[in-house]
């Protein structure tokens, strides 16, 4: 549904779609499929403050450091694929139920091509039920 949308995005000459990611996966879909959050430093504080509540938790330790380490465009899209050695898919863990504002530039090379790798794996994500890689992108 999202490529079909894409597609007519395109033919309208549309630069631009905005989201309000939320309800129960939508905070990690959008992401995952390289939306940028529109206040990146609410995200950050939000993470900031979770791991505050929570000294402990591994995830929202390595979730400070990703954040950290990432740009404000590359934030959410690595926070999505953040993985943990001997815990799966922590992103998706994350983020279920996040409530974000975000953005994707279809004429952003950078956002394309992220849409392009989900569109190219979104079967294969579909079965194996992950979000792929934990490596943090740069700009």
């Amino acid at each position: 549904m999202m490529r079909a949308s894409v597609e007519i995005y395109d033919r309208l000459g549309i630069g631009r779609i905005t989201v309000h990611a939320n309800i129960d996966v939508g905070g990690y879909v959008w992401a995952k499929l390289g939306f940028a959050a529109t206040d990146p430093a609410h995200i950050r504080a939000e993470l900031a403050e979770a791991l505050k509540d929570n000294p402990g938790c591994v995830i929202f330790a390595e979730a400070n450091r990703v954040a950290n380490e990432s740009s404000d465009d590359d934030l959410m899209y690595n926070l999505a694929r953040l993985e943990i050695e001997g815990l799966h898919s922590c992103g998706k863990s994350l983020l279920r139920g996040a409530d974000w504002y975000g953005h994707a530039t279809l004429k952003d090379p950078r956002h394309r091509a992220r849409l392009a790798r989900h569109f190219a794996t979104e079967h294969d994500d579909a079965r194996s039920n992950t979000a792929g890689g934990g490596e943090v992108e740069h700009a």
